[in-house]
């Protein structure tokens, strides 16, 4: 029992571990914004990482993915 009272702080860096990896995930969750799908009648033109959607004059996001519809006659696009 005398060695185990003496040797408390071995615990306090797996617990500042464990605190650090839940301060960094919700740090991370904070940052990661809302997905935004966006559908167009024609998207031939439309590149994953590299085509950019204004709104307005402003832009809104980066399409991520493309995905087409079943009947083929839409495409949705995935913003980031």
């Amino acid at each position: 029992m005398k060695n185990l009272k003496a040797n408390w702080y071995l615990w306090l860096f797996p617990f500042l571990a464990v605190a650090l990896t839940g301060w960094l995930f919700w740090d991370y969750l904070q940052q990661v914004g809302p997905k935004i799908e966006i559908t167009f009648e024609e998207g031939s033109s439309i590149k994953p990482d590299k085509t950019q959607i204004r709104f307005r004059g402003v832009q809104i996001g980066t399409v991520t993915d493309i995905a087409i519809s079943d009947n083929k006659k839409m495409s949705w696009c995935t913003l980031a």
